[in-house]
């Protein structure tokens, strides 16, 4: 990440002309803008096959239209690897600083956070896409941006956990399975996850042996040995066990 002010709000914007950016995010303040920045920014980061972060942040009374015409080209990049944040504050150019950057990191670090109630229902469920899709999305983004691999966040295996269900989405509930053996390897979660695939998919003779697994295993979150046993004593019930 790269925070300019005024004059080095502008001189930030050139490491996007590299060849390769060294930053994925740029936090700009009442930037003083070069000649035809307004226009190259934008250009420039629509060529980008990178994921970028770009926060503009303004004060209210500042007259300048080369930033009007910044926020104007920047709001129409339509790319799912860009992340673009405006905003403006009634205050002077001095202080605009203090007012902007605590939002600006929110927003930035937004996709760091674990997925909110929100973000579930509003993204997560609303989207034509695998649950599972979404969680991917996240973590590879984050890799990107941050450079480095954050563990798994249990708040977010439970989410698409439960976006699986709601849309009916056994394959996303057999790839949750499969990571969180490796995210989780000495507990239930994912033989507990792999049961219900088998048992969405209608294989109920392997469902039954894979939540014999999870029994066997720790408990973790809701996930209680009980669940499990509940599962199994109905599965041998249908078979006549």
């Amino acid at each position: 990440m790269i925070v300019g002010y005024d004059i080095t709000a502008n001189f930030e914007n050139f490491y996007l002309f590299k060849e390769n950016p060294l930053f994925s995010s740029y936090i700009s303040i009442s930037p003083t803008l070069a000649p035809e920045m307004e226009s190259r920014v934008a250009n420039r980061i629509g060529a980008i096959d990178k994921q970028i972060f770009y926060h503009l942040i303004v004060e209210k009374n500042r007259n300048a239209k080369e930033l009007a015409e910044l926020n104007t080209s920047l709001k129409t990049i339509e790319k799912e690897t860009f992340k673009y944040y405006f905003d403006v504050y009634d205050t002077d150019h001095t202080s605009i600083a203090t007012y902007g950057l605590g939002k600006a990191f929110d927003d930035i670090f937004e996709i760091f956070k674990p997925i909110s109630p929100k973000e579930y229902k509003t993204k997560i469920l609303t989207s034509e896409e695998p649950a599972y899709a979404y969680l991917e999305t996240k973590y590879n983004i984050i890799k990107e941006t941050f450079g480095f691999t954050k563990r798994v966040d249990l708040n977010d295996v439970m989410a698409i956990y439960s976006a699986s269900k709601k849309k009916e989405d056994p394959e996303s509930l057999k790839e949750l399975s499969d990571l969180c053996k490796k995210e989780f390897p000495d507990t239930m979660l994912g033989f507990y996850f792999e049961g219900e695939y088998f048992e969405e998919i209608g294989e109920p003779k392997k469902a039954l042996r894979t939540f014999e697994k999870a029994f066997g295993m720790d408990e973790i979150d809701f996930l209680t040995k009980d669940m499990a046993l509940e599962k199994i004593d109905a599965l041998k019930a249908d078979f006549g066990y």
